[in-house]
């Protein structure tokens, strides 16, 4: 007969190896979590370490627009006397946003052609300029022009074909088509960490585009891509009041797809609106340009954008530009001038209005 006293000791013993297997399976589990129980703590505290199955962060995307550029006719005059690193020496107060930013873009008025030839047709205003004039640019940062505007046919489709080819070995991002036309090179599309993002380039200076073909452009776009930037060229030159087909055409781009539209040609800054819920900027002026016959033409504005699942922040840096050599404004009475005057070029309510007053606007998703 067993006694008692035996009996206890193999209740005991099996306690002792059941707690041992409980631990030791704890610590198996624990094995590559991010979160494990430390024996030494009381029961209630737990210790976070880092493992090799971390998630990392997601940062927001980071762009920045500028307007037009010109490289050719007094723009090509100043180029000779200096280098284009020079002519933008301006904009060094802001290299933090140019340095952290993923896309660089701006509206490039001419062919991009070799050489920088010109061929016929032979127009009033014909510009063309060889790609090393873009060195510069990209040394800045700037990975992405936008072609579809009243300039890119001026050397007819020679131009067309070679400004697309040298871009495309010196690896600029671009899209666009001549004006008033909608094919397969309106679109591009740039992965930027796990997003996917269109940049689509459109212009309705002369003619007007199938207003059927961009519907159908955007309605296939925004199945495949997590963001829509549509480039367009519009609007009345020298004009700082967007007119009424600009906002018709903005409305249903929004309404078809697009999440955010910056608009050039005008060669003045004009106002913005935000229509169900995403930002449309009718002009955003000129950015290097020749046009020195009035304070307008050379006065532009960059935005710097930080998008993510819940907002987009964007930032405003007007500058003033003289014989094409744009430099950021840093007066802040110049600023607050320049933002008052586009709050009254805009269609914005007063909550906007009043954010806009100090450069920053937040706009939720």
């Amino acid at each position: 007969m067993i006694s008692n006293k035996t009996i206890w000791l193999i209740i005991f013993s099996g306690l002792i190896i059941i707690s041992g297997v409980f631990w030791w399976n704890i610590d198996r589990l624990n094995q590559g979590q991010d979160v494990i129980w430390n024996k030494n703590l009381k029961t209630e505290e737990k210790v976070v370490v880092k493992t090799e199955l971390e998630i990392k962060e997601k940062r927001p995307l980071r762009f920045m627009f500028f307007g037009d550029v010109m490289l050719d006719r007094n723009v090509a005059n100043v180029l000779e006397k200096k280098n284009m690193e020079e002519l933008l020496a301006g904009l060094s107060s802001k290299d933090d946003y140019f340095k952290k930013s993923d896309i660089i873009s701006a509206n490039l008025e001419g062919a991009v052609t070799n050489e920088g030839k010109h061929y016929a047709p032979v127009n009033l205003y014909d510009f063309a300029f060889p790609v090393e004039r873009l060195t510069g640019l990209e040394q800045r940062g700037f990975n992405y022009f936008t072609l579809a505007n009243n300039h890119f046919l001026d050397q007819g489709e020679r131009g067309v074909k070679e400004s697309r080819e040298n871009l495309a070995k010196e690896n600029f991002y671009f899209s666009g088509a001549p004006d008033a036309k909608i094919d397969d090179f309106s679109r591009i599309d740039v992965k930027i960490e796990d997003k996917k993002v269109a940049l689509i380039g459109l212009s309705m200076v002369y003619n007007h585009f199938s207003r059927e073909k961009a519907i159908a452009l955007l309605s296939q776009t925004k199945n495949e891509v997590d963001l829509i930037i549509v480039n367009i060229h519009w609007g009345n030159e020298y004009e700082h009041l967007f007119n009424r087909y600009q906002q018709e055409v903005g409305h249903y781009l929004i309404e078809e797809g697009a999440d955010i539209i910056i608009g050039h040609h005008p060669h003045v800054v004009q106002g913005m609106e935000i229509y169900q819920g995403k930002p449309i900027f009718y002009s955003l002026g000129n950015f290097i340009f020749d046009q020195y016959f009035s304070i307008p033409t050379q006065t532009g504005l960059a935005l710097y954008l930080e998008i993510d699942e819940e907002e987009l922040i964007f930032k405003f840096f007007p500058f003033s530009s003289k014989q094409s050599a744009p430099t950021f404004k840093e007066d802040k009475i110049e600023i607050e001038n320049f933002l008052n005057d586009f709050i009254s070029w805009s269609e914005i309510d007063q909550e906007y209005s009043t954010m806009l007053k100090s450069g920053v606007l937040e706009v939720k998703r």
